[in-house]
Parts: C-alpha cells; structure tokens; sequence
C-alpha cells in the first residue's frame, strides 16, 4: 500500500512538473460550457491520477471567481469518471510492463541530465512501473488474509456495518489523499473473495466522499 501511494504521488508530480500549465489551462477551458467542463476533468484526473488533485485545482479556482458553481461541478463529475477510468484500466493484469517502464525511466533519468522535461517523463515512467507493480504486491497480499481468521472476524463485523466501513474508507482517503489508492485496495480484496460486493460499494463510497475532504478544508477560507 505505501509503495502504491509513493507511486501516485510520482506519476502526479511528474505530471505537474512537465505539464503543469496545461493541465491547468484543461481545467480553466472548462468554463466555456459544461461539456467542454466534464472533459476537462476527466483528462485532468487521467493525467494526475488523482481526482482529489483536480478537487483542489477545480476549488480553488471557484474560490478566486474564475469558474461558476455550475462549471466546477461539470468538471468534478468528469474527475469521478477519470478516476474510475484508471481504476478499471489499473484492475487490467498489466504488471508485465512494470520492468519495462521502470527500466525507461531509469534511463531516461539517468540520461536526462538537467533537462526538466525528460526528468519529469522519467518521473512519470517510473511511477507507473511501481504503480503496477504495487497492484501485484498488493493482489499477492491479500490472499493469505483469508487464512487468518482473527482478519476474517474483523473483515465480517465490518461487512455487517456498512457505515462504519464508509466512514473507515473516508478517513484513510483523507489521510493518504488518494480516493484512488482506497478503492484499488478494496477492488483487491474483493477480487480475492476477502469482502463482499456490499463492503467493497461501502468502502469505494467512502473514498469518494474522503476525497472532497483536503478540497474542502484547503479552500475553506474562501
């Protein structure tokens, strides 16, 4: 799980170091209509990989007056549908490619010199790589769980409360700011038969409203 949420923030920071004006400039064009908004925040939260990123960009912009109410929302609507994207493109087995990438982007580091923009790609690179291969870490993990019974009883009494298990999803997202990380645990332990569909539909609920949270109290100033 730490190794999965060192590569987010990566893949993020790469992004946003090689093209954090653009992605800025996708969530600002989406003030022209609601459409041209929900694309924007869909391509912003496929890039950063992060839809509590784009809650912050979108917020704070709505706090300055740069975007209406009604244009925010269209853009937080595309960063739940960007989100759930990489979800589904991350719950795909693609964790051949992690040698690759993390070879590329070694290199690419190595080679890049003080080129700010192969440093960033590199960055990039290499949090994929790991992201992928935290997936398989994380999936290989979870199946001796269903060994251990002292885990069972704790995972059941969470499956016969749905809103405790909601409210344990929100504060783990709000603390790693990562309602993407949340619900790639719960996918994993649903895919080994760990919890139930109930449990995991609980849990992923309460990373969605975790995510709003770093939003919320980052601009609650405004």
């Amino acid at each position: 799980m730490a190794l999965l949420l060192w590569a987010l923030r990566l893949v993020r920071t790469g992004v946003f170091r090689w093209g954090g004006a653009a992605v800025r400039r996708w969530v600002g064009h989406g003030t022209r209509n609601r459409l041209a908004a929900f694309l924007a925040g869909v391509a912003a939260t496929i890039a950063v990989q992060s839809s509590t990123a784009t809650a912050l960009m979108t917020a704070s912009m709505a706090g300055q007056g740069f975007m209406t109410t009604a244009m925010a929302l269209a853009v937080m609507l595309g960063a739940d549908v960007g989100t759930s994207l990489v979800a589904r493109l991350l719950a795909v087995d693609l964790h051949w490619l992690s040698p690759s990438l993390l070879l590329i982007g070694g290199a690419l580091h190595a080679l890049g010199g003080e080129h700010r923009g192969r440093r960033a790609l590199a960055r990039i690179l290499v949090g994929i790589g790991l992201m992928l291969l935290a997936l398989k870490l994380l999936g290989a993990a979870t199946l001796p769980v269903r060994e251990s019974a002292l885990v069972q009883a704790m995972l059941e009494a969470l499956g016969g409360e749905p809103l405790f298990a909601l409210i344990v999803a929100a504060a783990l997202t709000a603390a790693v700011h990562s309602s993407l990380a949340t619900v790639m645990l719960a996918g994993s332990l649903a895919g080994a038969g760990v919890i139930g569909a109930e449990t995991a539909a609980a849990l992923v609920l309460g990373a969605n409203l975790g995510g709003a949270v770093p939003a919320v109290v980052a601009t609650a100033a405004d």
